[in-house]
Order: C-alpha cells, then structure tokens, then sequence
C-alpha cells in the first residue's frame, strides 16, 4: 500500500521547528521530512559501509561458530545476532530504498520542496482537500485511492508523482477505497507530530508514526491490528483473525548528533506493552508471549566518532506450537527463555581486540517442554559473561578468544517424548566448562587435515589457558592447557556426546 509505504519512509529521520496545529502546519512538517530522510540515512550508510572494523568482527567470529555453533547454544546466538547482523546491515539498508529519486552520492542537496517524497506526502496525501476533520487540536484526513496509489508509467515502473503518459491502476483505487483510509495528525508539543493510521468505519488504529526534531518511531498496536483485521472482515470474508493480539513495539530512529555532514544515529526497538499473540490453525495454537522491554535491541552507528555499539537485552519470552512427533501426532511446544542479551562496541580501524559483553540468557533457566515434558533446558553460570577476542600474535591468521570470568554451560536433552531414540539424548546433561586459576581462560579454534584414513578438515580447539571440560556426569573429557580439543573419530555410534570428542596433542593448523 502507498500510504504504509510513505508511513514507512517517514519513520526513518527528521528535523522539524514548526510549531502550529493546523492542515497547513501539518502539511508544511511532512514535506519537510523526505529529504532530511535521504540525507541522513545515506550518510549512515556510507560511514557503515567504510568501517572496516565490521569486516574484522565477522572474520574473527567465524572460526569459533564454525566450529563449536551447532553445539553450543548461546554462541550459535552469539553470532546469528551480532556478526551476522553487523556484517549484512539489512536493517540500515532498507533506508537506502527511500532514495529512489534523490540525488546520489554524498548528502542530498535539493531542498525539501524539490524531494519526491515530501512531494508526495505535501500534494497529494496531506492536502486541505483530504481534510476530513479539524477540531483545532487534531487534524483526520480521509483518502482515497487516488490520493495514495502510485501512477503506473508505460514501462512497467511505478512513481509517486503524476507524470506524462502515467496512470493510477483501478484495481488499487478501488481495494483502497473500501478500506476508508485515514491518517489523524496530531501536535503533542511544538516541535513534534503524531501521525496515526485510521482503518474502516471502526477507526481501528494499527500504526501512529511519532515524530519530533530529534527522533521518529513507528509504534504498532497489536491491538489495533487485531481490530483492523475485523474491520478488514467486512472487505474479505476469508481474512483470519488471531485468537489473541495485544501490546505494542516499535521502530525507532534517534539523531544524537550531525557535524559536518556526518551523523551519529541509533535505530532501536522496544516493546512498550507487553506482547501476546495467539493464533489458532488445522494442527493446534500457537502462540508468542515477550515482556516490555525499552529497548529491546538498538544499534548506534557514529559516523563522527566513527564507532559503532550494539545492544541486545530481551525480556523474558515464551514461544508456542504444535510439533509433529515421528508417529505423525501432533503436540504442543513451548520454548522459555527469561532473556537474551549481549552489549558490543567497536572502533573503526579496529583490527582486532573486539570485546562482546553482558552475554546472557536471562536469570532463568533456558527450556523447552512438549506436552509438559522437558525436552532441553539450559543454564549458564555466571549468568552473565565477556567474551574478547583477537589474532594470535604468534599466528595472525588464528583467533584467541578469552572469556571473563570463566564460562560454564548446562545443556540438558531429552528426545524421548518426540519418540527418538538417539541414546546420547535420552534425558541427559552435558556440561561445557573453561576455567583458568591463573588469570582468565582462552581458547583458540581452528582447521586441521586429519590423519588416515580420513584426509579431511577437521577442528581443534587448543585451550591457551586453562581448562577445558565437557562432562555428563559418568564420562569426562578434560583438556589441559596447551593440548586440544578433537573430534574422537569413533567407528560406532556413541552413547554420549562426551564420547564424540577427545583431548590430544595440537594438530597444525590448515
């Protein structure tokens, strides 16, 4: 839809100084909004682009979750949300898509006015012809669908603005006017705007866009969504509504700052109410429960300073859903977890030496039932960790991670109730443990070509200093300083996953 489309757009940045409420203030504030859009969301992308110390956090994370994610659960988390996410940035580029029609390169020089966004908002959305209502405090505008969809051009392409040989498809004006569209300007204080999303005769309001000279968050009501979805009811019978749809997040992005040209600007999200979400199909609920949290999650990008700081701190969540056991009866999962989070900032120029902080899953313990039944938990202890890592200085190719104060990690699996057998799983805790008496524990991961008869990379985890420890209680392997970590090669099946790994001699590296 065009309108979600513009109201997208406008949650990415804004400066504003108007102080009126009136249609003409509130049409002079969004057309002034495309082009600071551009301008500074395009000048954070270039300082992210240009920051090697990204590419030196993704190199030096991939050994380690190469080697030991699929194992060990909080570093394989450690990494989806941290190297991954730093390193794709798909969160700071869909802003690029705001550019389609602003100058390239460099911040954008036409005037607001000359924007094709504020164009569209100014002459098209937010017109004293839309003006539905004006009480003096608020401003409610009702549009229609050719006040919102774009005009399709010759060739295929679409644009927001009229131009010659275009024309608006039917099809989208008339799915857009039976959802009697309208957009509630509201002024909360002189420098800010409230823009809420109004669907059906109901007025349901699933999205506002709040804006102010320093930040703009795009917050969405579950609750709203769930009464658009009934209003929606009265244009498609068919549309499905869940049980259960309550609380509100947001998208946030905050300008702490511009010099020069150059910006510091944190995208953030945060759960305002909490969130619970219930849906019901053929095979059974599902459901999804989050506490509030402000922020939840939040990444600054410094393009003065040239830093950058992610941070991670979920609440408490709980996940719900049938599962399918090999017999093919279904029954119900649930996954808790009382929290999620890590802290990590970064120099640009930054080669190594990176620190991950507050590393953790809450102040619970981490499980999973299935039909009442535990089938895995997990426990760290500290709840809370540091994780630093950086090249050997022996061998710059390799990393050294070293972990403060210590790390342990109780996995417990039981795959009996999804009727599996597999006896290495059958209601058994493992412990993961690295501990040093003499300052703090660091390992040192790598490949290796193993030995007859395999010929094949393997993986060593040489323990730098301390000890390394993986338990179940009755078997151990134990790995001093200076040895490594090795696959155990085992021709039989093994009974414990201790017994799929050993402790040796350090194998040269690849």
């Amino acid at each position: 839809m065009a309108i979600g489309s513009a109201l997208l757009s406008l949650s990415a940045c804004s400066r504003t100084t108007q102080t009126a409420t009136s249609p003409q203030s509130v049409q002079t504030k969004v057309a002034s909004f495309g082009n600071t859009v551009a301008k500074n969301c395009t000048a954070t992308l270039t300082a992210l682009d240009s920051m090697s110390s990204l590419t030196a956090l993704e190199n030096g994370l991939r050994p380690l979750l190469d080697l030991l994610g699929g194992d060990i659960s909080v570093i394989s988390a450690l990494g989806s949300s941290t190297a991954s996410h730093l390193a794709s940035r798909s969160s700071l580029r869909s802003f690029a898509a705001l550019r389609s029609a602003a100058a390239t390169g460099g911040a954008a020089t036409s005037s607001a006015q000359d924007d094709p966004l504020s164009k569209y908002l100014s002459q098209r959305v937010f017109t004293e012809a839309n003006v539905e209502s004006f009480d003096g405090a608020s401003v409610t505008y009702l549009l229609g669908g050719a006040d919102v969809c774009p005009y399709v051009l010759p060739d295929g392409n679409s644009s927001l603005l009229a131009v010659a040989n275009a024309t608006i498809a039917a099809e989208c004006v008339s799915e857009i006017d039976k959802l009697e569209l309208r957009v509630k300007a509201v002024e909360p204080a002189a420098d800010a705007l409230d823009l809420t999303l109004l669907l059906g005769s109901s007025k349901a309001a699933p999205l506002a866009l709040e804006l102010s000279t320093g930040s703009i968050a795009l917050v969405t009501s579950l609750d709203g969504v769930k009464d658009a979805l009934e209003s929606l009811r009265t244009v498609d019978s068919s549309a499905a509504i869940p049980l259960t749809m309550a609380g509100s997040f947001d998208v946030k992005v905050t300008f702490n700052r511009e010099v020069a040209g150059n910006v510091d600007l944190t995208i953030s999200s945060s759960v305002r109410q909490a969130v619970e979400l219930e849906m019901q199909d053929a095979r059974g609920t599902s459901g999804l429960t989050t506490a509030a949290k402000i922020p939840w999650a939040s990444l600054q990008v410094d393009g003065i300073d040239r830093k950058l700081l992610a941070n991670l701190d979920l609440g408490k969540t709980s996940f719900s859903a049938p599962h399918q056991t090999l017999s093919g009866a279904f029954k119900q999962e649930t996954a808790t977890f009382a929290g999620l989070s890590f802290l990590f900032s970064g120099q640009d120029g930054q080669a190594g030496n990176f620190t991950i902080s507050n590393i953790g899953l809450g102040d619970e313990e981490t499980n999973v039932f299935l039909a009442g039944e535990k089938t895995y938990a997990a426990n760290l202890d500290p709840r809370l960790f540091a994780v630093s890592f950086g090249p050997d200085a022996a061998n710059p190719s390799l990393t050294v991670f070293t972990v403060d104060p210590s790390f342990q990690l109780t996995d417990f699996f039981d795959s009996r109730p999804y009727e599996d057998s597999d006896p290495t799983t059958a209601g058994t805790s493992y412990i993961w443990s690295l501990t040093a008496d003499v300052g703090s524990p660091a390992v040192e991961p790598y490949a290796y070509l193993r030995d007859a008869p395999y010929y094949e990379p393997g993986a060593a985890v040489k323990v730098v200093n301390g000890t390394l420890m993986l338990t179940d209680g009755a078997l151990t392997v134990t790995v001093a300083q200076g040895q490594c970590l090795l696959d155990a090669g085992l021709a039989i099946a093994p009974t414990s996953k201790v017994q799929e790994y050993t402790s040796g001699a350090c194998p040269t590296p690849l």
